[in-house]
């Protein structure tokens, strides 16, 4: 079992409107630091974009569901998809909280694995800034 961490933001617009946003992979490189350039898009489900230190990867995204569930994994084209990134969006009164887990993948050290928290984190408060402004 792989250590992991959750990483939370509360996002004060409702529900629907900040998953109609997330859920679209064109508006991912607005809050997602990582990429480096435009989705291309393959099919409904699988983009192309480049990213810093890995390079050109797919990033496949859970489709539409009444769910809240915004999962996605990045992989080289021509592998098999690696494990996603969970991702959920739950209602919360007037607004939402999105949460994301962060698994310690092997080999990673503790300083690694804590710099790529707050990078997450910091991302998913982008998003929330970018929302909420």
């Amino acid at each position: 079992m792989l250590p992991s961490r959750i990483l939370s933001v509360s996002i004060a617009r409702p529900f629907r409107t900040v998953y109609e946003f997330a859920v679209d992979p064109r508006n991912f490189r607005q809050w997602a630091t990582t990429v480096e350039s435009q989705f291309i898009q393959l099919n409904e489900t699988d983009w192309i974009a480049e990213f810093p230190e890995i390079g050109h990867r797919v990033v496949r995204f859970t489709p539409r569901n009444p769910y809240g569930v915004l999962d996605y994994c990045a992989f080289s084209e021509g592998d098999l998809p690696g494990p996603a990134t969970p991702v959920r969006l739950y209602p919360n009164g007037d607004g939402c909280d999105l949460t994301l887990t962060r698994f310690k993948a092997e080999g990673t050290t503790q300083e690694q694995f804590e710099s790529e928290c707050v990078w997450m984190l910091s991302d998913l408060t982008r998003l929330k800034t970018l929302l909420e402004g």
